[in-house]
């Protein structure tokens, strides 16, 4: 110790006024770079507190989850559940029944999770309302196992008592695995 205050006398004024200016600027530095880190700790354990928190929540609730899914699971017929194929079918024979004018188009299939989930759309030209009706009335059979997504409707330029219509279904088939089937 002797040695650096010997070493420390030997300087002029001037430079330990820098060196003490210096030694000032890495100690604040330092300090800063500490409070940034507290900061940034801060934030992770109030984060993680908060997801603890969410999930206790989770679990405290999973049995009341379990009981609703359950029930759901009880009044739903996996049977019922509609492919691509199927869908199509059944609204083709809805328009053949009704004796309609239609053009059927698919979009590719989605698969999210446990669910694969279709769209069909139909189009139904020079329609009248109480047909169309009827058809909707006719779909409305299947639900919730098929569900009317759009509807959109337009005039018959050459016949204004017909309309021009295009209704996009969805359905939907889950895995029976997922039921406990």
């Amino acid at each position: 110790m002797s040695i650096n205050l010997a070493l420390f006398q030997r300087f002029t004024l001037r430079e330990k006024w820098l060196i003490s200016i210096s030694l000032w600027v890495i100690v604040s530095i330092w300090f800063l770079s500490l409070f940034k880190n507290g900061q940034a700790l801060n934030q992770r354990w109030q984060a993680d507190s908060q997801l603890k928190s969410a999930h206790q929540l989770i679990l405290e609730r999973e049995p009341a989850y379990d009981q609703r899914f359950q029930a759901l699971a009880e009044r739903f017929n996996i049977e019922r559940t509609l492919d691509e194929t199927e869908l199509r079918n059944h609204l083709e024979s809805i328009a053949r029944e009704l004796d309609l004018s239609y053009s059927l188009t698919s979009r590719a299939p989605r698969k999210e999770g446990n669910f694969s989930l279709y769209e069909v759309s139909i189009s139904l030209n020079a329609i009248e309302m109480e047909k169309l009706l009827d058809f909707y009335q006719s779909c409305l059979v299947e639900a919730p196992y098929i569900r009317l997504d759009s509807l959109s409707l337009s005039p018959n330029p050459r016949n204004r008592l017909q309309n021009n219509a295009r209704f996009v279904f969805k359905s939907f088939e889950m895995e029976p695995q997922l039921l406990g089937l």
